[in-house]
């Protein structure tokens, strides 16, 4: 595991542990719940039903639940996933959704969560102690830094060096022509930082060429997730006896699926980087080859992810005009990327640089992501 990009989870868990004053409102539920115990009545199961939804409210929008993969695993593995945002939204609702229900039971109970909690908290705030005091800091991108991660899995690289670096040679290619297709410029391609363990390459990319990967996984995500659906039709079809013509025209569609939407990912991505006319035919070319490249990765368990520096305005991220949709059913990759890119578009139109095109609210897919550049660093 990176030591700084668990630092950089610390830092995040006890920041949003704060910032939505978890602690108080576990404890404003916990004394509604004994007020309902001690007094059942209308007035004090609406105080129990205020509290209960402020709690949910604050962690329905933690910034954990928009974690990257990467670190989405790290927050699993210090068992952080439990302890803020959905996961401990989930405990707290399987306690007030019990049957039958007892306040002094549910009382009990929420008691029990809050105190793990704040032992919990404490425990972090000492790792995050140990961790400064060992010169460890935060791996969080700063403004106009941006980073693809490429995670690979165990059954890829089967912890073999020369496979690795097979892997790594046949990703360099697709992105170089992917990045010098839509920025009609050589690209700076480096290395960031490695983290061991689960292999991790991390690779850092200028807000121009974050917004075209982006892009493209944000497109290839949302094809996963209808491809995913489309096999699960097919499933339920045949469980409930559905004739197997049937089910097998509904199986052989996600041919028809992937077809569709390789090609609408391309034409996005043309009509949003490339102005001139002569230059779509090979750019069309060149990007063909290249989504299709990283969808067979993606087939392969290869995981993607897109970071950039931290947005505050919730606003823009939670808006339908960009993501074309609700953000909270699509993928925490692609999720995290969306921030991302809204941040890099406004840096690109805050310089005198040509920028792409505006996102528009006719954006079908959430697929406006992006990634970015910094100096070359090896971590383990």
């Amino acid at each position: 595991m990176n030591a700084s990009r668990l630092r950089s989870v610390v830092d995040l868990l006890i920041t949003e542990y704060e910032r939505l004053s978890i602690d108080s409102k576990l404890k404003q539920v916990s004394k509604a719940l004994q007020e309902s115990a001690a007094n059942p009545s209308a007035a004090n199961d609406e105080s129990l039903s205020d509290a209960f939804n402020s709690l949910l409210d604050a962690l329905d929008g933690s910034r954990t639940n928009d974690l990257v993969e990467s670190s989405r695993r790290i927050l699993e593995n210090i068992n952080g996933d439990s302890q803020t945002g959905v996961g401990l939204a989930a405990k707290i609702e399987a306690i007030m959704d019990e049957r039958p229900f007892l306040a002094s039971r549910a009382k009990e109970q929420v008691d029990e969560v809050t105190s793990e909690s704040t032992s919990y908290m404490g425990s972090l705030k000492s790792a995050q102690s140990s961790l400064t005091a060992l010169n460890v800091t935060s791996a969080s991108l700063s403004d106009n830094q941006y980073e693809l991660g490429i995670l690979f899995p165990d059954a890829v690289t089967k912890n073999e060096l020369g496979k690795l670096g097979q892997e790594l040679t046949e990703w360099n290619q697709p992105l170089r022509e992917v990045f010098e297709a839509v920025t009609a410029k050589p690209p700076r391609i480096e290395v960031r930082s490695v983290s061991s363990g689960s292999l991790e390459i991390f690779i850092s990319l200028d807000p121009e060429g974050a917004l075209a990967v982006a892009m493209l996984i944000g497109g290839l995500y949302a094809m996963i997730q209808k491809i995913r659906k489309n096999k699960d039709t097919a499933e339920e079809l045949r469980k409930e006896g559905y004739p197997i013509g049937t089910v097998n025209k509904v199986a052989e569609y996600e041919a028809t699926i992937r077809q569709d939407e390789l090609k609408a990912i391309r034409t996005r991505v043309i009509d949003a980087y490339v102005g001139e006319e002569t230059r779509k035919p090979e750019v069309e070319q060149l990007l063909e080859k290249g989504i299709q490249f990283i969808a067979d990765k993606l087939d392969e368990g290869i995981q993607l992810e897109v970071s950039g520096p931290p947005v505050d305005d919730d606003e823009d991220v939670n808006s339908v005009e960009v993501v074309g949709g609700d953000i909270k059913k699509i993928t925490h990759n692609v999720r995290a990327a969306l921030r991302a890119a809204m941040k890099a578009r406004r840096e690109l139109e805050s310089t005198d640089e040509a920028s792409p095109a505006q996102l528009t609210s006719d954006t079908k897919d959430p697929a406006q992501d992006e990634v970015g550049d910094e100096e070359e660093t090896v971590d383990s």
